[in-house]
């Protein structure tokens, strides 16, 4: 597959080919082996339909003036590996695939894998807007304009052997590394090289998640945590180094500053909690509440 398409549409586009009903409406064993999908109109790679084993591997999606692909279907058992998806209008990948029980196949599962490099893309390197519980997303993922992750937050997802940097690149509002879920996290670094230029900090905690093996630089503010919006403080293997404005994770110990109201969602594997109230607050806990 070599295309440098001239057109108003995809360079590939997969479309059903039965009614949503028919059994033919599921595409089997699609592979796009060591490729180029560069400058279409739209997005390099678009998949309209359900697929069940689709391997994308060796290619390269760049300088599409959409995404460089866009997962809009039903799909089942993706292996995403060894692709570039640089440069492109939009995001390197949008994952948005939807209920596989609501398409007609209720013994599959969102079964999805991406090892790939993700950069200097238009918006984020990489979103999965599924909520799927079968996402493993892997690779480098830098100098996007966006996020370098962004995950549905009520998903529960697995971000693994990841190299997160310079995100947010000349962005006018804050951008994350990853902007997590119910996100297991780990053998992860992140950095930024230039705060001035790239507005990343490492995290936005959105859900409850776990942490193992991150590893974080000095260069900048780590997390934000603030008043009246709920705070999710991560389980982690005490490898988190976390320095905010107002507070900081070091380890298994959290150091809060004085806050006003707002609900705060902790893990109870913390050794040693501080934090102050300037107001009423509460503090969430998996065994309990304490006010």
């Amino acid at each position: 597959m070599n295309s440098q398409a001239a057109t108003v549409g995809h360079n590939i586009h997969t479309e059903p080919v039965a009614d949503s009903g028919g059994i033919n409406n599921l595409l089997r064993n699609v592979w796009i082996l060591n490729g180029n999908g560069l400058k279409a109109r739209m997005h390099g790679l678009m998949c309209h339909t359900a697929i069940d084993n689709f391997v994308i591997e060796g290619c390269n999606f760049q300088y599409n003036l959409m995404d460089g692909a866009r997962f809009e279907a039903s799909a089942h058992k993706i292996r995403s590996c060894n692709n570039t998806y640089s440069n492109n209008g939009y995001r390197g990948v949008t994952f948005n695939c939807g209920s596989l029980t609501a398409a007609g196949f209720p013994l599959l599962k969102h079964d999805a894998k991406f090892d790939d490099t993700f950069e200097f893309n238009g918006d984020d390197g990489f979103v999965d807007m599924s909520g799927s519980h079968g996402v493993i997303i892997s690779g480098t993922f830098g100098r996007n304009a966006g996020n370098g992750i962004t995950v549905q937050e009520n998903g529960e997802q697995q971000i693994v052997n990841a190299i997160i940097y310079d995100n947010g690149r000349n962005a006018v509002t804050q951008k994350y590394g990853i902007a997590c879920g119910k996100t297991s996290l780990s053998n992860i670094q992140t950095y930024n090289s230039d705060p001035t230029v790239y507005k990343q900090i490492p995290f936005l905690f959105r859900k409850n998640c776990k942490a193992r093996n991150i590893t974080t630089d000095y260069s900048t503010v780590d997390y934000v945590l603030n008043d009246l919006h709920q705070t999710y403080l991560p389980e982690n293997d005490s490898s988190l180094r976390l320095v905010g404005d107002s507070s900081r994770i070091v380890g298994r110990r959290c150091y809060i500053d004085n806050r006003g109201i707002g609900t705060w969602y902790m893990s109870d594997v913390y050794d040693a909690i501080h934090i102050g109230f300037t107001s009423s607050g509460t503090m969430m806990f998996p065994g309990g509440i304490i006010k």
